[in-house]
């Protein structure tokens, strides 16, 4: 792998972490009771900003590194996704958690071993 493709891989999984972050903060100031113009905010506009362009990384990636390479690493979104809400929103992370965590670790270092 490059520098470059090193470099991406990791940018999309901190995008689509955030773009995460940014539609549950998004989400905990719509009124249910508003019209959707109510509904879009700051938040979701960043929110969907990330993923687009996570989206748009992830095609260089997978044309680069191949899918069953990228697709496990990617998996990482589900380790930082709950630090991130821990950080950001007060929310506990269980033992449970850790454990799953060291799995989902361990299964990637394991699917991108040669």
């Amino acid at each position: 792998m490059t520098i470059m493709q090193i470099f991406l891989l990791p940018l999309v999984v901190f995008l689509v972490s955030f773009g995460q972050i940014f539609f549950k903060v998004s989400a905990n100031r719509i009124n249910i009771d508003g019209t959707f113009f109510n509904w879009v905010d700051m938040w979701m506009v960043l929110g969907l900003g990330a993923y687009g362009i996570s989206l748009f990384l992830w095609l260089i990636v997978i044309k680069n590194i191949p899918l069953s390479l990228a697709t496990p690493i990617s998996g990482l979104t589900y380790v930082l996704i709950p630090i991130l809400c821990a950080i950001f929103f007060n929310e506990k992370l269980s033992i449970q958690y850790f454990a799953g965590s060291l799995l989902i670790l361990l299964g990637i270092f394991i699917t991108s071993r040669n």
